[in-house]
């Protein structure tokens, strides 16, 4: 997967836009990247230290829904420096 051009991926919340905040503080304190957070999107640019890839980046936003207990709830979608946090479809289940 190419590096995001000019050094900034924009991830959008969607539904999960009261937890902008949390996300930003926790790629900073994770990632060591600079993170900031407007209405429901997050603007992460790649610190100087590592090469951030959006591969990388999808790996952190699993483990942030994990530890949320979001993880199998929403679904990270990844279009060239633009990620999308997608609600998945509720099973209905017959008993």
């Amino acid at each position: 997967m190419k590096k995001a051009e000019d050094g900034l991926i924009m991830i959008k919340m969607n539904e999960l836009k009261d937890l902008t905040q949390n996300l930003a503080s926790f790629l900073k304190e994770r990632v060591g990247v600079e993170a900031s957070a407007q209405d429901d999107k997050v603007m992460v640019s790649k610190g100087s230290r590592s090469e951030m890839t959006a591969r990388r980046l999808k790996v952190y936003l699993k483990r942030f829904l994990y530890l949320q207990g979001l993880r199998r709830k929403y679904r990270i979608l990844v279009k060239g420096s633009e990620m999308n946090l997608v609600k998945l479809k509720e099973e209905v289940r017959v008993s």
